[in-house]
Protein backbone atom coordinates (compact mmCIF):
# COMPACT_ATOMS: atom_id res chain seq x y z
CA UNK A 1 0.00 0.00 0.00
CA UNK A 2 1.32 3.78 -0.97
CA UNK A 3 2.49 5.72 2.49
CA UNK A 4 3.13 9.28 2.81
CA UNK A 5 5.68 10.58 5.74
CA UNK A 6 4.35 13.99 7.68
CA UNK A 7 7.87 15.40 7.83
CA UNK A 8 9.10 18.11 10.34
CA UNK A 9 9.89 22.08 9.20
CA UNK A 10 11.53 22.48 12.45
CA UNK A 11 15.32 21.94 12.53
CA UNK A 12 14.90 21.27 16.68
CA UNK A 13 12.09 21.14 18.39
CA UNK A 14 10.02 19.72 21.34
CA UNK A 15 7.04 17.92 19.66
CA UNK A 16 4.03 18.52 21.84
CA UNK A 17 1.17 17.04 19.90
CA UNK A 18 0.38 15.40 16.47
CA UNK A 19 -3.11 15.88 15.57
CA UNK A 20 -4.45 12.61 13.12
CA UNK A 21 -8.41 13.47 13.52
CA UNK A 22 -8.87 15.31 10.10
CA UNK A 23 -6.48 13.11 8.01
CA UNK A 24 -8.19 9.91 9.52
CA UNK A 25 -11.51 10.81 8.21
CA UNK A 26 -10.08 11.39 4.59
CA UNK A 27 -10.84 9.25 1.64
CA UNK A 28 -8.90 5.96 0.94
CA UNK A 29 -6.91 6.43 4.79
CA UNK A 30 -5.91 3.40 5.77
CA UNK A 31 -3.94 3.81 9.17
CA UNK A 32 -2.07 6.81 10.42
CA UNK A 33 1.52 6.09 12.44
CA UNK A 34 2.79 8.65 14.76
CA UNK A 35 6.06 7.95 16.63
CA UNK A 36 4.11 8.12 20.18
CA UNK A 37 1.57 4.83 18.67
CA UNK A 38 5.12 3.51 17.62
CA UNK A 39 7.24 4.13 20.69
CA UNK A 40 7.53 0.28 21.78
CA UNK A 41 6.97 -1.07 18.45
CA UNK A 42 9.45 0.41 16.03
CA UNK A 43 13.59 -0.29 16.59
CA UNK A 44 15.25 2.76 16.67
CA UNK A 45 17.77 3.97 14.13
CA UNK A 46 20.99 3.05 15.94
CA UNK A 47 24.89 4.78 15.35
CA UNK A 48 25.68 2.67 12.02
CA UNK A 49 29.69 2.73 13.36
CA UNK A 50 30.43 0.60 16.29
CA UNK A 51 32.59 3.10 17.49
CA UNK A 52 30.30 5.82 17.32
CA UNK A 53 28.31 6.97 20.37
CA UNK A 54 25.23 4.21 21.01
CA UNK A 55 23.12 6.94 23.32
CA UNK A 56 22.88 9.09 19.86
CA UNK A 57 19.84 6.59 18.70
CA UNK A 58 16.56 8.18 17.28
CA UNK A 59 13.33 6.40 16.83
CA UNK A 60 12.32 6.12 13.38
CA UNK A 61 9.13 8.01 13.63
CA UNK A 62 10.29 11.05 15.93
CA UNK A 63 8.48 11.08 19.89
CA UNK A 64 8.76 14.23 22.06
CA UNK A 65 11.20 15.84 20.05
CA UNK A 66 12.96 16.75 16.56
CA UNK A 67 16.56 17.31 15.44
CA UNK A 68 16.37 18.04 12.05
CA UNK A 69 14.27 19.33 9.32
CA UNK A 70 12.22 16.77 7.67
CA UNK A 71 12.23 14.14 10.05
CA UNK A 72 9.63 11.92 9.78
CA UNK A 73 6.97 12.41 12.67
CA UNK A 74 3.81 9.99 10.74
CA UNK A 75 3.55 7.71 8.66
CA UNK A 76 0.33 8.10 6.16
CA UNK A 77 -1.37 4.51 4.56
CA UNK A 78 -3.62 4.65 2.11
CA UNK A 79 -5.33 3.35 -1.12
CA UNK A 80 -3.65 5.70 -3.79
CA UNK A 81 -0.66 7.90 -3.27
CA UNK A 82 -2.56 10.89 -3.52
CA UNK A 83 -4.39 10.25 -1.04
CA UNK A 84 -1.95 9.32 0.98
CA UNK A 85 -0.07 12.33 -0.10
CA UNK A 86 -3.53 14.75 0.95
CA UNK A 87 -4.35 13.16 4.19
CA UNK A 88 -0.39 13.57 5.03
CA UNK A 89 -0.95 17.35 4.71
CA UNK A 90 -4.04 17.29 7.09
CA UNK A 91 -2.06 15.98 9.92
CA UNK A 92 -1.31 19.21 12.50
CA UNK A 93 1.43 18.74 14.79
CA UNK A 94 2.39 20.97 17.38
CA UNK A 95 5.36 22.15 18.16
CA UNK A 96 7.85 24.32 20.73
CA UNK A 97 10.67 25.48 18.91
CA UNK A 98 14.06 25.16 20.44
CA UNK A 99 18.03 26.50 19.51
CA UNK A 100 19.00 24.80 16.34
CA UNK A 101 22.73 23.58 16.20
CA UNK A 102 23.95 24.83 12.62
CA UNK A 103 27.48 24.57 13.18
CA UNK A 104 30.68 22.87 13.96
CA UNK A 105 31.31 25.88 16.43
CA UNK A 106 27.63 25.31 17.87
CA UNK A 107 27.67 21.50 18.48
CA UNK A 108 31.23 21.77 19.93
CA UNK A 109 30.17 24.46 22.45
CA UNK A 110 28.01 22.46 23.30
CA UNK A 111 24.63 24.67 24.89
CA UNK A 112 22.05 22.79 22.70
CA UNK A 113 22.51 19.04 22.62
CA UNK A 114 20.59 17.39 19.89
CA UNK A 115 20.46 13.83 21.50
CA UNK A 116 20.01 15.25 25.05
CA UNK A 117 19.70 11.72 26.53
CA UNK A 118 23.47 11.30 24.75
CA UNK A 119 24.63 14.11 27.05
CA UNK A 120 27.04 15.42 24.08
CA UNK A 121 27.05 16.82 20.43
CA UNK A 122 29.94 14.59 20.09
CA UNK A 123 29.21 11.35 18.13
CA UNK A 124 33.17 10.23 18.16
CA UNK A 125 36.92 11.37 19.24
CA UNK A 126 39.51 10.19 16.84
CA UNK A 127 42.43 10.67 18.75
CA UNK A 128 45.79 10.67 16.77
CA UNK A 129 49.54 10.37 18.11
CA UNK A 130 51.88 13.17 18.45
CA UNK A 131 53.72 11.62 16.22
CA UNK A 132 51.28 11.10 13.40
CA UNK A 133 52.56 12.91 10.13
CA UNK A 134 49.08 14.24 10.13
CA UNK A 135 49.94 16.73 13.10
CA UNK A 136 52.59 18.36 11.19
CA UNK A 137 52.65 20.40 7.81
CA UNK A 138 50.39 23.32 7.56
CA UNK A 139 46.99 23.19 7.93
CA UNK A 140 45.31 25.12 5.30
CA UNK A 141 42.54 22.59 4.22
CA UNK A 142 39.66 25.12 6.28
CA UNK A 143 40.20 27.12 2.92
CA UNK A 144 38.64 23.71 0.86
CA UNK A 145 35.45 24.47 2.69
CA UNK A 146 32.91 27.38 2.40
CA UNK A 147 32.85 29.67 5.32
CA UNK A 148 29.00 29.40 5.04
CA UNK A 149 27.73 26.08 4.89
CA UNK A 150 24.30 24.69 3.56
CA UNK A 151 21.61 24.19 6.47
CA UNK A 152 21.43 20.79 5.80
CA UNK A 153 20.74 18.40 3.28
CA UNK A 154 16.93 17.45 2.77
CA UNK A 155 16.01 14.72 5.14
CA UNK A 156 19.73 14.34 6.30
CA UNK A 157 19.93 15.58 9.58
CA UNK A 158 23.47 16.62 8.85
CA UNK A 159 25.02 19.65 9.46
CA UNK A 160 26.48 21.20 5.69
CA UNK A 161 28.37 19.10 3.28
CA UNK A 162 29.97 15.92 4.53
CA UNK A 163 33.34 16.52 3.24
CA UNK A 164 33.55 19.96 5.06
CA UNK A 165 32.50 18.60 8.21
CA UNK A 166 35.01 16.04 7.97
CA UNK A 167 37.98 18.64 7.59
CA UNK A 168 36.18 20.88 10.26
CA UNK A 169 36.36 17.87 12.48
CA UNK A 170 39.84 17.13 11.79
CA UNK A 171 41.38 20.45 12.41
CA UNK A 172 39.40 20.87 15.64
CA UNK A 173 41.01 17.92 16.45
CA UNK A 174 44.40 19.07 15.54
CA UNK A 175 43.83 22.49 16.96
CA UNK A 176 43.33 21.19 20.66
Amino acid sequence: MPVAFVRSPEPHARLLSVDTSDALGMPGVVAILTGEDARNELWPLMPRLQFMNQKMFRPMLAVDFVRFVGEPIAVVIAETPYQAADAAEAVYADYESLDPVVSLDDSLAGSTLVHEHAGTNVSWKWNTPASSRLLQGNFSLRLICPERWSASLPHSGSLGHPPCMILGVMLRIVAI
